[in-house]
């Protein structure tokens, strides 16, 4: 096998013909280019696979695909009818598995939130704050977390200023203000199943930009991060 026996096979592979399957993969052991043709290949049929488990057809599609067909002329077949449905059926899929690759939300590494969340600490003001009264909080949206808990993960002689629901990348958290000794302090609370990353329920972690330190730690379903 050459490397153009081998593009071929790629772009044409029997999954039924063990053989040359076999002699295919051999090949791109012993070359680089078929190698990464072949890894390109798997990863990007690892990203339809995804794109279609996170995207199912609504369960009320094939009943409206039936409306609509009932409403055709009364002269097309019943086959015609079947093939209709069929081709409606594929064109919905194809159209959601589009948008989930257009519109499915980059989950941010820490690194890439860390930096979200100075820059938006860095430049927020006091007046964008919704809500001045600490009980006011579960006002902005659901946050599952009492106050009790919240408190209880946050350092001692911090004075509430107030809160705002805010954006980070794709990301939506509380934004809770704070000022210890004339300092800003902002906490920011964000749900775990949010991020493209886990922490283990116990420690703390830190990035540094400049000479801004954000710290990260998970509480339950949530992830804190506080800079300041």
């Amino acid at each position: 096998m050459d490397c153009e026996k081998f593009s071929h096979w790629l772009e044409n592979r029997d999954n039924h013909d063990v053989s040359e399957a076999d002699q295919a993969l051999k090949y791109a052991q012993t070359c680089e280019d078929c190698q990464a043709k072949l890894q390109f290949d798997e990863n990007l049929d690892k990203l339809i696979h995804n794109a279609l488990e996170r995207e199912e057809m609504p369960n009320s599609l094939a009943g409206k695909v039936d409306l609509s067909l009932a409403g055709m002329s009364p002269n097309r077949s019943r086959t015609s009818y079947r093939w209709f449905g069929a081709f409606s059926a594929m064109i919905a899929v194809l159209l959601v598995f589009t948008i989930s690759l257009l519109f499915s939300p980059s989950l941010p590494t820490m690194d890439e939130l860390g930096k979200h969340i100075i820059v938006n600490h860095t430049l927020y003001d006091d007046s964008s704050l919704e809500v001045k009264d600490f009980e006011n909080i579960y006002g902005l949206g659901e946050l599952t977390l009492r106050r009790d808990e919240i408190v209880a993960e946050l350092p001692e002689g911090l004075e509430f200023v107030g809160a705002r629901l805010c954006l980070l990348g794709d990301c939506e958290p509380f934004h809770l203000v704070f000022r210890q000794n004339n300092r800003k302090v902002s906490v920011y609370l964000i749900r775990a199943d949010e991020l493209g990353f886990s922490l283990p329920s116990k420690g703390k972690y830190s990035m540094q930009e400049g000479d801004q330190v954000v710290q990260f730690w998970q509480k339950g379903s949530y992830v804190f991060a506080m800079v300041g």
